[in-house]
This record gives structure tokens, C-alpha cells and sequence, in this order.
């Protein structure tokens, strides 16, 4: 009976997985892995062909991750060998991610299906060719383009429906609608270059500057075209006061607070995805669309970007990747997404549409033909900081605008060149690294048995006691090896290897440690930064947690609620912490500067200055002083009431029973604060990342945030291991300093100092 049951049982099972894997009856269900980072009108219209290519292949099921921050996400997943099948990847990081072999070459499958590059907008297709071969296939594109608020242009006394043509008109125009407060206080900015999506290149491609060579190996933007777009840049901050901009910066808001339809900004270069969103959240929102001000002499220019779709490499289904890519990059998908505000990659679709759509996207649409790409380089990301660096430098009068070009001509230089010579370093062999790592494991793993069994404690156990004592540890010392053990080896390895995750790692000796020393200009910032904020952050931390502590120690009624209430901020989330301050912060309308302005106060841009903004982040850390309170006030319990009260008989105040026994008897409790204070004080990352992402002029750029940069954007791992293990190395340092001067301060009740 119980056989027939299993036998029935087995028979109905095996009918479902069977259904399960053939829905309709025929081929087996494939599942397409599908990421992409568009958001709402684009999102819907991509779900919908989603839906569309499965109804027309039902043996195929979509399954779409909306991904953000796909960069960081996506190299993980093909580093680990279990990537999408499509992604809706940004374009101009194609020539980047392509370089590392990141991507399947798709020139087989295009001439197999007659796919022509003429169907489409020539700098969308131009920009997904790298090293000879096509790695995408671009499903939309953008540009920048100029906009201008008609309402503020009717109500200063100027032609609405006349743009400024010129930087020359542009300059007047700007200072014409530019608006102060009886305080000299910004109001409304008539223009800034850098305000929207436009940044430096815009302006450098109406001059005819070009950045890389044609063979790619030479920078070629250390030009005079280069030098005037920075100094006419430069010009615009020493106009308005740069320190005032960026002040009034901290008042724009997301979408429904854009600056531009809130009236804080007059004019504007931006993306051509803008009007989309302007019609949902200023339905009302009188503007303008052209191209932007050329200089005189210069020529119309816009740059584009936008998407493509790519199939990673490990991909296991590539016949099905290609035939939805085909799909929807067709003329019919095409049109969907044109209803989402996308401009279309294909010529035939802009053309059939463009009666049909409104003016600022025929605009938008029509300066392709004027649309120049970003750089085709294999350090674009790079490429991409180090130019928005430059600005920052020079509007800031860091340096100046010649020297803040020079500067970041040869760091690109240098990097091209790390990049071009990275082949000629030898591949590290692993079967080596694995054959010595085995042999000098066992030689100490013998070493250490011999002695233990010889001299240690294992002396006086049998052989079988010492297998079983093994065995039992066996799940600990496994999970050691190969989870901590392991990867910290690894690590200290690739600190002396060329290893970009996607790429074999190549052994360059101490480089990484030298280029560190004598080359990297931001390892010592970093290291500066973080300095700086170990030194105030950790004796002030010391002294606020030993005065909430003594409060907190007293014997009031409700004492409990407010140790409560003061050891809550210790244990929120770090995000929620530094989103919160920011707010507090904001010099515009936070409640610091708010407070101080009802006092006659003016308060700094905490955040937005360099003066100010390590101090503003060392401020906004004794927030949280809780953890270090708690472990001060376990302390001060334990401390003997017989010790005071003696004290009390001989005569002692307050003040000398604090010095001469409460902090005697606190030392151990401070010297552990102390040390957890400058091991967390070096790997601070958060507040950093939040609120100011390294800014303003990097600085707050902490060692940490330096080394994720390094490792997860600029995708360097070799150098960032090397980053880690100095950080390592100054840790370990501080460390044993501290244990070492604690035997003359730190008292112990079992012998007194040192003990």
C-alpha cells in the first residue's frame, strides 16, 4: 500500500514539475534576467513591453529588478559568474566596462540579423562601439539643452519668446535677472553654467575642445579653447560669490522642488528628460527650449547620452538576450517608449513621430544632429571626476583655472597611461599562490602541533583527545580559514597586483604602495581629513561621554527615561542620522543657522564650505555619545561608595574626589573608549557619503570613502587592497601606542598602574 502511494505520489509530482517548466504544452520555460534604473514614466512603458514580449513568446518569462546604483551592483554579479541576461546600461560608461571585457560583442549576431547601424542616430551607435566592436545596442538617447523661464522674462521687462544667443548675451541676461534681498541675499540666480545636467563638456565642445586623442591614449583638452571655458566659468562664481551659490544651492529640492519651476533659477542647461517630469509637478510652468549659448565664434553643440542594452558576459542565454533585444529596440517599441518622453535611437521613429509630439521634444530631437558624445576612453569614469574636480577647484579659487587645467591633463595622462601599461606586468599564476599557501599552512599548522604536543598544553593528552579536541573545532577553524583568513591573505596578495575584478590580476610589485606615496595627491587628503577628524572627534567624544555619564549617575527621579533618551541616537541607522542633520545643517533653512540668525548670528554654509564642513560632521557625531556613555556609567556604578565617603571624612570636595577617584577608577573603561574611538574615528564612511559625498574640494573625503571609490567606482581592488592595508597598518600602530602609554595612566584595582 505504502508502495503504491509513493508510486502515485511520485507520478503526480513529476506531472507538475512538468507543467511547471511547460506551460503551454511545448518548449521548456526560459527566464530572462532583466535590470534596468528607470523610474516612473519610463518604468511603465518598459514593464509594458515587457509584458508584451511575453505574450508574444510564452515560453519566456521577463524577470525585470529595478537596480539602483547599478554599477555597483552589476560588477558583483559578473565578477561572480551569475549576471542578468539584459541590461539597461548607461552609455556613456560602455567604452569603460568594455575595456575589462565586461560585456558580450555583439558584431556576430548583427551581421547574422542584418542589423544597420544607419537605423539609428549615428552618436547613439557611435558611442557603443569600442576597440572595433559594438557592445550594445542603444535604445534611446537625451541631450542638453537650453531652457528659460518665460514668466520671469515678461515680468524683468524682457522678450519671452527671445532667448539669449551668446555667452555675451547670456552674461547680461543672467545678471538682468538675478535678484538679492535688501541683505545682499540670493533670491533668484539669473544663471549658473554648472546647474543642471550640462557640466564643463557642453561648453568645451561649442569651443571645439576635444579631451582624448583619436588613438585614445593621449589627453588632448590642455588647450587655450579649454582654458577660456574654465575661466568663463570662473567668471560666473566671482559674479555671484561662489560661497553664496552654493548656500543657495541647499534650498533646491527634488523633482517637485526643482529650482527651475520654483522660479529660484532663471535659465538653465539641462536634459531633454526634464519637460517630462515639469508637466506632471508645473503642469502650468511657462518655458522655452533651444539650443544653448554658443560663444562668439563658437559653434550650436550639445552632448548626448542615454541607454543601451547590453548582454553581461556569463550571460547563459544569449539567443534569448539578443532576440528581446531585438525586440525592443524594434520601430514599434521604439514608439512606446516615445510616449514616456524618451527620444528614440532610430532615425525612422523620430521621423514618423515628430508631427505628432510636443515642441520641447521635436527640439530636444532635432539637435542630434548636433550632438557630440562623451569620450570613448577606457578610464571615462575618471575622466568624468577629474573634470567635474577641475571646476571645483577652480571656481572655488583652489587653484587657478590654468593650473587646475594642467593638473587634471596630466592626472588623466597618468592614468591612461597605468592603464595602457597594466598588459605588460606578468598574470599572477595562482596554481603558484595555492601550492605555496598550502605548503606554508601545513608547515605551520605541523609547527604548532609539535610544540603544543612537545611543550604546551597538549603534553598530557593522547592522540585521540587531541583528533577529537580538532574535530570539534573543526566548523570554527574551517569558517576562519576560508571566510576571514582567506580573503584577508587575498587581499594583502592583490595588494601587489594590477586586479580590476573583471580582469586577470597582474603582479606590479610596490607600485600600488609607491604610486600611494609619491603620486596620489588624495591618499594623503584622505589621510589628512581623516586625521583631522580623529583628533577632535575622539577626545571631545571622550570628555562629552564623561559629563553625561556624571549627570546620569545621579540619584534623580526619571534618571532611567533620560539615559534612555540619550543613548537612542547611538543605535539609529547612520543614513537616518546624516539625513537628519543635513536638514539641521542647511544653511538656506536649517534650525542651526535659524537659531543664530535670532541672535545676530550669521551662520556658515556648514556643509557647503571647506572651513567648515569637517567640523560641521565632527559636531553632528557627539550626537551620538550614547555607546560611549553606557560603557562610562557601568564604570561609575562600580566604583566603591566607601571611597568617596572616606574621602568626605578627610575634608575632599566634589572636584578632588573627581580627579583623585573617579578618574583613577574610570581608566580602564576611558583607555576602552579610547580605542574603539580611534579605530571607529578612522573608518568613518557614512556621514561622509550621505551628506556630502567628499565635498566641498574634497574635504571630506575620509580615508574610507577614498578607499570605496577606489574599489567599487574606479573598480581598482589591487590599489584599494593596498589602501586597506595602510589603513590596517596606522590602526595597528595607534593601537599598540595606546596599550603601550597605558601602563603609565590606566589604574587597575589588582596592582595600579599598568597592571
Amino acid at each position: 500500500m505504502a508502495s503504491r502511494f509513493f508510486r502515485l505520489f511520485s507520478g503526480f509530482f513529476l506531472l507538475f514539475v512538468l507543467c511547471a517548466e511547460s506551460p503551454g504544452g511545448g518548449e521548456p520555460t526560459v527566464h530572462l534576467r532583466f535590470w534596468y534604473s528607470w523610474t516612473g514614466p519610463h518604468r511603465l512603458a518598459l514593464e509594458g513591453l515587457c509584458k508584451e514580449y511575453e505574450h508574444r513568446n510564452p515560453h519566456i518569462r521577463i524577470e525585470t529588478l529595478q537596480v539602483s546604483n547599478m554599477n555597483q551592483k552589476l560588477l558583483p554579479a559578473v565578477a561572480g559568474g551569475i549576471p542578468p541576461d539584459v541590461v539597461v546600461f548607461n552609455r556613456p560608461m560602455i567604452s569603460n566596462w568594455a575595456a575589462e571585457n565586461t560585456f558580450t560583442a555583439l558584431d556576430s549576431l548583427i551581421h547574422r540579423d542584418g542589423i544597420q547601424a544607419e537605423d539609428f542616430l549615428k552618436a547613439c551607435w557611435d558611442e557603443c562601439e569600442y576597440g572595433g566592436q559594438i557592445w550594445g545596442i542603444p535604445v534611446n538617447t537625451d541631450n542638453r539643452v537650453f531652457f528659460w523661464n518665460k514668466k520671469i522674462f515678461r515680468e524683468e521687462g524682457l522678450d519671452p519668446e527671445r532667448p539669449p544667443r551668446t555667452w555675451k548675451e547670456l552674461e547680461e541676461f543672467a545678471e538682468r535677472l538675478t535678484r538679492r534681498d535688501a541683505s545682499g541675499r540670493l533670491e533668484r540666480v539669473g544663471f549658473f553654467p554648472l546647474w543642471g545636467n550640462s557640466y564643463y563638456f557642453i561648453y568645451a565642445y561649442q569651443k571645439g575642445v576635444r579631451f582624448i586623442s583619436e588613438d585614445g591614449r593621449k589627453t588632448a583638452f590642455n588647450s587655450p579653447e579649454a582654458l577660456e571655458t574654465l575661466e568663463w566659468i570662473v567668471k560666473f562664481a566671482r559674479t555671484y560669490n561662489i560661497q553664496a551659490l552654493t548656500n543657495f544651492r541647499t534650498g533646491f529640492g527634488p523633482q517637485t522642488q526643482n529650482p527651475f519651476i520654483t522660479g529660484k533659477v532663471a535659465m538653465m542647461v539641462d536634459g531633454s528628460w526634464e519637460p517630462d517630469y515639469w508637466r506632471q509637478y508645473a503642469p502650468d510652468l511657462e518655458y522655452g527650449v533651444t539650443y544653448a549659448p554658443v560663444p562668439e565664434g563658437g559653434e550650436i553643440s550639445t552632448w548626448s547620452g542615454g541607454m543601451a542594452l547590453v548582454i553581461p558576459r556569463h550571460s547563459s542565454r544569449v539567443e534569448e538576450a539578443w532576440d528581446f533585444i531585438k525586440f525592443f529596440t524594434a520601430e514599434e517599441s521604439q514608439e512606446v517608449l516615445a510616449r514616456s518622453w524618451n527620444i528614440p535611437s532610430r532615425k525612422a521613429v523620430i521621423q514618423r513621430l515628430h508631427e505628432t509630439m510636443p515642441e520641447p521634444w521635436r527640439i530636444c530631437a532635432d539637435l542630434m544632429d548636433k550632438s557630440h558624445f562623451l569620450p570613448k576612453t577606457p578610464i571615462q569614469d575618471f575622466l568624468f571626476e577629474a573634470i567635474d574636480r577641475m571646476t571645483e577647484v577652480a571656481i572655488f579659487g583652489s587653484k587657478s583655472p590654468q593650473k587646475a587645467l594642467q593638473d587634471t591633463a596630466q592626472d588623466v595622462q597618468s592614468a591612461l597611461d597605468k592603464f595602457y601599461t597594466q598588459k605588460s606586468y606578468p598574470l599572477l599564476r595562482w596554481s603558484r599562490v595555492i601550492f605555496w599557501s598550502c605548503l606554508i599552512g601545513i608547515l605551520i599548522l605541523g609547527v604548532v602541533f609539535y610544540l603544543s604536543k612537545t611543550r604546551g598544553c597538549l603534553a598530557a593528552y593522547t592522540r585521540h583527545d587531541i583528533l577529537e579536541g580538532y574535530l570539534f573545532a573543526a566548523p570554527w577553524l574551517i569558517g576562519f580559514i576560508f571566510f576571514t583568513a582567506g580573503p584577508v591573505l587575498v587581499s594583502f596578495l592583490f595588494s601587489f597586483c594590477d586586479y580590476r575584478v573583471l580582469s586577470p590580476a597582474r603582479w606590479v610589485g610596490m607600485n600600488n604602495y609607491r604610486e600611494m606615496v609619491f603620486e596620489d595627491p588624495l591618499f594623503w587628503k584622505s589621510l589628512w581629513n581623516t586625521a583631522y577628524y580623529t583628533a577632535f572627534h575622539v577626545p571631545l567624544g571622550l570628555c562629552g561621554a564623561l559629563l553625561l555619564a556624571v549627570l546620569l549617575n545621579q540619584k534623580v527621579r526619571g534618571m532611567r527615561f533620560f539615559r534612555t533618551i540619550f543613548y537612542i541616537p547611538s543605535i539609529i541607522s547612520g543614513v537616518a542620522v546624516s539625513v537628519l542633520w543635513m536638514w539641521i545643517l542647511n544653511p538656506e533653512y536649517g534650525i542651526l543657522n535659524a537659531a543664530l540668525s535670532k541672535i545676530g548670528i550669521q551662520g556658515p554654509g556648514w556643509l557647503t564650505d571647506p572651513a567648515w564642513s569637517k567640523p560641521a560632521i565632527i559636531v553632528m557625531s557627539l550626537w551620538g555619545l550614547g555607546a560611549g556613555m553606557m560603557v562610562l556609567l557601568a564604570a561609575l556604578q562600580g566604583i566603591p561608595r566607601h571611597l568617596y565617603e572616606s574621602a568626605r571624612i578627610d575634608g575632599a570636595g566634589v572636584f578632588l574626589q573627581f580627579i583623585y577617584i573617579t578618574v583613577p577608577l574610570l581608566t580602564p573603561a576611558l583607555f576602552f573608549n579610547l580605542v574603539i574611538g580611534i579605530i571607529g574615528s578612522f573608518q568613518i564612511f557614512t556621514q561622509a557619503y550621505v551628506m556630502t559625498n567628499g565635498g566641498p574640494l574634497d574635504s571630506t573625503l575620509f580615508y574610507a570613502l577614498y578607499l570605496f571609490r577606489t574599489a567599487f567606482q574606479s573598480f581598482r581592488m589591487g590599489y584599494a587592497s593596498a589602501m586597506a592595508w595602510i589603513l590596517f597598518a596606522v590602526v595597528l600602530s595607534l593601537t599598540l601606542v595606546q596599550m603601550r602609554l597605558a601602563k603609565r595612566w590606566v589604574y587597575y584595582e589588582t596592582g595600579g598602574p599598568g597592571k
